[in-house]
């Protein structure tokens, strides 16, 4: 009954207790319990029981003095000793009961004892913590840093297994194509009968050779044909040139024929004024036709007098082109008008002779001979040089012609050259791709025939995917 009350009040202690921190020492409690009256009276029953104990040698004189003190007392009735025995049994229930109490008071002082030690304790190791770690916040901070980082971690090697998937799904279909790839590399080779490697080798070298003689052919026939162009533009420049000479040559003769003719004309006009005066002399004036203005048959209708272009210094190359484009034009017009005149005299020759025969004299007729001998010397001469002229022109235009169509040939030459040259680079190239092409496929079927394992190439993805 009492272990089941100090197991209670224990219980109890340790639930409800209220903590104190006003404790007693060991000291303390041995000054409390000599103090206490209740300590005063336990010590006088051990002091009396000790006393009893050192009286006498045995125990029967001790019994004997205390029968004797129990006779000499007066004999007590029945309720007294009733209510003696109630109230010592109610005294020794409430020793008990102080016992108990007392048993339990020492438990809780040992108990708050060890309590006070045991918070020394965890206020030394929170001092420590608390120095260590600081403070909760930041322990809350550091634990969603960690879980933060492990999220992150687990979405990284999320995809990082995403990515291993996808470059596992690739490679297996890389082999897939690389498997149908090989076997359809293999029906080729099967079925068209390919060359083995050296000999495709060996021809592709024989094209190599016949390419690189074939570009230094080329190089030269290049080089050539840079000769050829600078001698044709050299014969050009030389053609140009004399051009040039026959033109001003022309120019100078032309300038010539005109000085000449105008001599023509002045000694015309003289012939022509000395047969009025010898007309007149021989008979008085009649009357002529009215185209002539009052001048003779033989005589041309007056012209007036060209005027002097400018220097051919001062003006631009279209002007000379426009010049010497009417110079041509009036000389042409002058040589048609000097043809007619010709042909109009020698028409009117018979009867200017029968009217001189019949008006003039003998002085008349000498001086018309005089002039009909020099005006047929004057054609004869300006009739050489138009043939000349027309010969020197003939020459020049086939001079042109000859230059034209040898430039005409050499462009055609060159285009020719060119398109052989550009026939033959085709050639060649084709030629070199296809031998190209032939040593990389056989090369390839060598290589992929020799080493390559597809049972080892899976082996060694799968160990990659797999580190």
């Amino acid at each position: 009954m009492a272990s089941r009350k100090k197991e209670d009040a224990a219980s109890q202690n340790e639930d409800d207790y209220p903590y104190s921190e006003d404790f007693d020492s060991d000291e303390e409690d041995v000054h409390n319990n000599k103090r206490t009256p209740i300590n005063m009276s336990t010590d006088r029953k051990k002091s009396k029981s000790n006393r009893s104990r050192g009286r006498g040698r045995g125990r029967g004189k001790g019994r004997r003095s205390r029968l004797g003190r129990i006779s000499q007392e007066p004999k007590i009735d029945n309720i007294t000793q009733r209510v003696m025995s109630a109230r010592r049994l109610r005294i020794n229930e409430l020793k008990n009961q102080l016992e108990e109490m007392n048993t339990i008071v020492r438990d809780l002082k040992e108990e708050n004892k060890l309590l006070k030690k045991t918070q020394l304790i965890q206020e030394k190791s929170l001092n420590r913590f608390e120095s260590r770690e600081s403070d909760l916040p930041q322990l809350m901070e550091r634990h969603n840093n960690e879980m933060k980082m492990l999220k992150e971690q687990l979405k990284k090697t999320k995809e990082k297994y995403d990515r291993t998937d996808r470059y596992l799904r690739d490679a297996e279909d890389e082999i897939e194509k690389m498997k149908s790839k090989l076997k359809k590399y293999k029906e080729l080779a099967e079925n068209k009968n390919l060359l083995e490697r050296d000999e495709l080798n060996q021809k592709y070298r024989a094209a190599e050779i016949q390419l690189e003689e074939k570009e230094v052919k080329i190089k030269e026939l290049e080089k050539h044909i840079v000769n050829l162009q600078k001698n044709h533009r050299h014969e050009i420049g030389i053609e140009i040139a004399r051009q040039k000479d026959s033109s001003k040559q022309l120019q100078h003769l032309q300038e010539e024929n005109e000085r000449l003719h105008e001599i023509v004309k002045e000694k015309q006009k003289e012939i022509e004024m000395k047969n009025i005066y010898s007309n007149r002399a021989v008979k008085p004036p009649h009357r002529l036709p009215a185209s002539y203005n009052g001048t003779p048959l033989e005589t041309p209708p007056p012209r007036h007098t060209r005027k002097r272009a400018p220097s051919l210094s001062d003006i631009t190359p279209r002007e000379k082109a426009k010049l010497y484009s009417e110079k041509r034009l009036e000389e042409d017009r002058k040589q048609r008008e000097i043809r007619e005149n010709y042909a109009v005299n020698k028409k009117l020759v018979p009867r200017v002779r029968r009217r001189e025969k019949i008006n003039r004299g003998a002085s008349g007729e000498n001086l018309k001979q005089h002039a009909k001998l020099k005006r047929q010397q004057d054609m004869q001469r300006w009739e050489e040089e138009e043939r000349r002229r027309k010969e020197e022109e003939r020459k020049e235009r086939e001079e042109r012609e000859r230059l034209e169509r040898e430039r005409q040939k050499s462009e055609e030459d060159l285009m020719i050259i060119d398109r052989q040259r550009e026939e033959e680079e085709k050639q060649l190239r084709k030629e070199r791709e296809r031998l190209k092409r032939e040593a990389e496929e056989h090369e390839r079927l060598e290589r992929e025939r020799q080493t390559y394992d597809w049972a080892d190439y899976d082996n060694k993805i799968k160990a990659a995917l797999k580190c």
